[in-house]
């Protein structure tokens, strides 16, 4: 047994150093053993599996490599390397109107550099130093001997714009035309100046004296040779100054006004007069005269100017008017007194006052509310002018003036009628509004009582100022109208009933007759008539009076045709005399009903029972439909009767429903 421990010897190497020309190189190893795996460390993270690895940092790299025993070794390799970037450090320059060239410059810290300049207008030059003629920005490139480059940016600025006057269009003479100094500003320092004008005029100073009209020619040269020129037109300054007069109105709050010139601070004197005299020469005086006042302004030209004001007096008096108040009487202990009549010639101010009343507010308002006998003062006083006078009123409580008061009766036009009224038709000695409570209820402004009931009632009347008549009023009784159309009979097939209408009006007294139905009736307008109906007929009357009082009645007459069975033809669903229900009264002579059906006119079975017994109300028909009521009409029926003879007899007839 042969025992293989050795690790395997290998040896590392790279092909070339990393620079900028030669950003990358290969580590080769060589080893006298058979390798059979590789694994690669390096700067930055670096691992790789094969044999050969591309790096491109420098820096150490280890690399654990495996013999063909499964022993490793490990080796490292130190790959070096230059990537250094050279210091650039360039230079510019300015360009003015007296140097129009500049040359360019660059430093670096590196021997034998190469240089790359580029620039505006497609400048482009490899010495150190290059001569430049256009403003602006310009790159400049520094490669060294291991390829790597460097950069940096210079500016050529320009400085060839002439200096920036300020100098007015038009200068100004005094008024007088005596002379100024005339001044013209420049944004640089250091300008020179040189003045031209009419009459061979020259000057080199900045603010030159000038004493004649024309047009005068400025050229300044800066510290950088460059000109620039303006020009200004001389003329004699003939404007007046400009200025204002603020002035006050006499009044009664203000016996002074004062007199303010605005906007004369620039000028150079200033002088008030009035009626001839010289009062002041302050921008301001106070005085007391009303009248017109002239204030003279001379300017920094020497030009004069005046202006005039007339000073106005205010000094009416306002006139204070109380309109006669009510007295004091019953519940009032209050009123209002008004002043709003008063006279001013502005807006006035109101002040109330009392030493033996009570003021309850608007002691400031024209209208002002108090409580109590007094006298009571009402000062006035002119908001605008301030001037004041008062005035004063007494107000005294008398005894109740109000005494009675009449009206009008209207009892309800019909018995159970709610339409009586009382109106209140006049007032003794009281002073309105008035207000009405009927009954103890509370008081309305109102003169009618409609919808009374007949019954007594008191009637309370307040005045304005809370006094108080009373009276009772009736309203009387109407007495109901009676109507009897007598009781329901019973007939045979062309025998005659006398219809006799027992009523509390008499026929001329009826305005009109309304009867349900007019089947068989010889006369609609009157109280008694024989008829001969040829089936039975429910009548029902309703008679109206000229007040529009109602009553009414029905009866009902029952036909028998001679079959033994006597069924009614008509029936009212909302009648309350027992002819609600459609039904087979009639039990004499009647064993049982087969079957009792009723249609209308377009054949729908409106009602059907079978096997029931007669005079049963509960099996008969309500004139309903699913539901809902039936509108009146007239229907057919048809039933089969089984009589207590045994004989069966079919019965068919029409049935009349009414509302």
């Amino acid at each position: 047994v042969v025992n293989d421990t050795i690790a395997p010897d290998v040896e590392l190497d790279f092909i070339n150093p990393l620079t900028c020309n030669m950003p990358s190189t290969t580590i080769v190893s060589t080893s006298p053993d058979s390798l059979i795996g590789y694994q690669w460390f390096g700067p930055q993270g670096f691992t790789f599996d094969g044999s050969i690895p591309a790096v491109s940092v420098p820096g150490e790299y280890i690399l654990l490599a495996t013999g063909s025993n499964n022993c490793r070794s490990v080796d490292t390799i130190d790959v070096q390397g230059d990537l250094s970037l050279p210091i650039v450090q360039g230079a510019g320059g300015e360009i003015t109107c007296l140097q129009t060239r500049v040359r360019l410059d660059v430093t670096t810290d590196i021997p034998n550099p190469i240089y790359d300049w580029s620039g505006p207008d497609g400048f482009s030059s490899d010495v150190k130093m290059p001569l430049a003629l256009v403003p602006g920005e310009y790159i400049v490139s520094v490669r060294g001997d291991n390829g790597c480059v460097n950069m940096d940016i210079v500016q050529l600025v320009a400085n060839n714009v002439g200096p920036g006057l300020e100098l007015d269009e038009t200068s100004f003479l005094l008024c007088d035309s005596s002379g100024v100094n005339i001044e013209v500003l420049s944004d640089v320092p250091n300008t020179e100046f040189a003045w031209f004008g009419p009459d061979m005029f020259f000057s080199d100073e900045q603010r030159p004296f000038i004493d004649q009209t024309g047009t005068f020619l400025i050229i300044a040269t800066g510290e950088n040779g460059c000109i620039s020129q303006d020009s200004t037109i001389v003329a004699v300054d003939t404007r007046n100054p400009i200025f204002d007069i603020n002035s006050e109105i006499i009044d009664c709050g203000n016996p002074e006004s004062e007199l303010r010139a605005l906007m004369v601070d620039d000028d150079l004197t200033t002088e008030w007069s009035f009626q001839g005299l010289v009062i002041s020469d302050e921008p301001s005086v106070s005085v007391r005269d009303s009248g017109l006042y002239s204030l003279v302004v001379v300017g920094t030209n020497l030009c004069v100017d005046t202006l005039d004001v007339r000073v106005v007096a205010d000094l009416d008096v306002p006139v204070p008017i109380i309109v006669e108040p009510d007295n004091l009487q019953c519940t009032v202990s209050s009123i209002r007194l008004d002043g709003s009549s008063s006279i001013g010639t502005n807006s006035l101010i109101y002040e109330w006052s009392t030493q033996e009343g009570v003021i309850l507010s608007g002691e400031s308002n024209q209208i002002s509310t108090i409580e109590g006998e007094g006298i009571y003062k009402l000062v006035t006083r002119d908001a605008v002018n301030k001037c004041v006078d008062s005035t004063t009123v007494e107000v005294t409580r008398i005894s109740q003036q109000f005494s009675d008061f009449t009206f009008d009766v209207i009892d309800p036009s019909c018995a159970g009628f709610t339409n009586g009224s009382i109106t209140l038709i006049d007032y003794i000695d009281g002073t309105g509004p008035y207000a009405v409570s009927i009954d103890g209820g509370p008081f309305a402004r109102k003169t009618e009582i409609p919808f009374l009931s007949p019954g007594s009632y008191n009637v309370v009347v307040r005045d304005t100022f809370g006094c108080l008549i009373e009276q009772d009023i009736i309203i009387g009784n109407t007495d109901p109208i009676t109507l009897d159309l007598g009781e329901d009979q019973r007939i045979q097939l062309g025998e005659s009933v006398v219809l006799d209408i027992e009523s509390s009006l008499s026929e001329d007294e009826v305005l009109t007759f309304q009867w349900s139905v007019v089947d068989y009736l010889l006369c609609t307008d009157c109280f008694m008539q024989e008829i001969t109906p040829q089936a039975s007929v429910l009548y029902r009357l309703i008679v109206t009076d000229e007040n529009g009082c109602t009553a009414e009645d029905d009866i009902l007459i029952s036909v028998s045709a001679g079959s033994g069975v006597d069924l009614p033809n008509v029936f009212m669903p909302s009648s309350g005399n027992g002819n609600s229900i459609y039904y087979i009264p009639q039990t004499r002579g009647i064993e049982s009903i087969n079957f009792m059906s009723i249609y209308d006119r377009w054949g729908d079975r409106m009602f059907h029972a079978e096997n029931f017994l007669p005079g049963d109300p509960s099996i008969g028909w309500d004139g309903t439909f699913q539901g809902q009521l039936v509108r009146p009409a007239v229907f057919a029926l048809i039933g089969e009767v089984v009589l207590t003879s045994g004989e069966t007899v079919l019965i068919e007839q029409s049935v009349t429903l009414i509302r």
